[in-house]
């Protein structure tokens, strides 16, 4: 007699029932189909995250092209050799290279990010792990919300959580470490940093 076979697509193994096959996938493959969400979302939230990058950089461009406009926007003459522009008094009083360093200050105030701040450390590690609070976090820190100190600080305890030494990590101190940081997320400017170690311990 000819039978239907229904085939496991994970081990390959033949059933003659889709009820035999289904039970099957529920008791030896569920972990294959949960890995396979979590991958679809670990990519849902690196595409989310670069828009966001994304977006932050184009706004900066827009911000440095009308700064450029305004910079240029007055009338410009032309000076021949050896003539000295008497209309300009800031090129009289000082130097071009003096010039063009106060202008790369100025730049650099503008910025969103604080003067002389470092990036968020080695925050990549991150992306794929996590759920959208890191997302909320990272925005936040483009934003200048957070100073770097303030994220390097929070980032410093959370990986305390997330990597214990030795033992596995619970759920219940994942849930209740997000409640804490989102607690601490609100903070806009803490005016110490040791409020963080204080706020998550």
């Amino acid at each position: 007699m000819f039978h239907i076979h229904y085939n496991c697509l994970q081990c390959g193994k033949l059933f003659r029932t889709k009820n035999s096959l289904d039970k099957h996938i529920s008791c030896y493959h569920v972990n294959f189909y949960k890995t396979v969400r979590k991958e679809k979302r670990k990519r849902n939230r690196v595409e989310y995250i670069q828009e966001q990058i994304d977006k932050k950089e184009k706004e900066k461009e827009k911000e440095k092209e009308k700064e450029k406009e305004n910079e240029d926007g007055g009338e410009t003459e032309f000076i021949e050799e050896g003539e000295i522009n008497t209309s300009n008094n800031f090129i009289n009083s000082r130097g071009l290279e003096d010039i063009i360093h106060h202008n790369k200050e100025n730049q650099l105030l503008t910025q969103n990010n604080i003067k002389n701040e470092q990036p968020l450390p080695n925050f990549d590690r991150f992306i794929n792990e996590f759920d959208e609070m890191w997302i909320e976090f990272y925005i936040l820190y483009l934003e200048s919300k957070i100073s770097s100190a303030q994220a390097e600080k929070i980032l410093h305890f959370i990986e305390k959580f997330f990597y214990p030494k030795g033992g596995k990590r619970l759920p219940k101190t994942m849930r209740t470490l997000k409640k804490k940081i989102n607690q601490l997320i609100n903070i806009q400017h803490p005016k110490d940093i040791n409020l963080i170690s204080k706020k998550i311990y």
